[in-house]
């Protein structure tokens, strides 16, 4: 029965651990795309994505029918 108590702790301990992790990870990876979807939202879209103001920008359709 302690050998059971004991191999669940540690199971435990791991698991956490690597949730910890995990999600360090997935933030850190986040962070480094979000400015990039951001931009392309805009591109693609041609309104903010932060503020959602429906406001086309002019400069966006010159750039493409160059």
């Amino acid at each position: 029965m302690l050998w059971f108590a004991c191999a669940l702790t540690v199971l435990l301990v791991v698991y956490r651990m690597g949730r910890i992790s995990g999600r360090r990870e997935g933030k850190r990876q986040a962070e480094a795309e979000i400015p990039i979807l951001l931009r392309s939202q805009v591109q693609l879209e041609q309104h903010c994505p932060i503020c959602d103001d429906r406001q086309v920008y002019p400069f966006l359709h010159s750039q493409n029918q160059g």
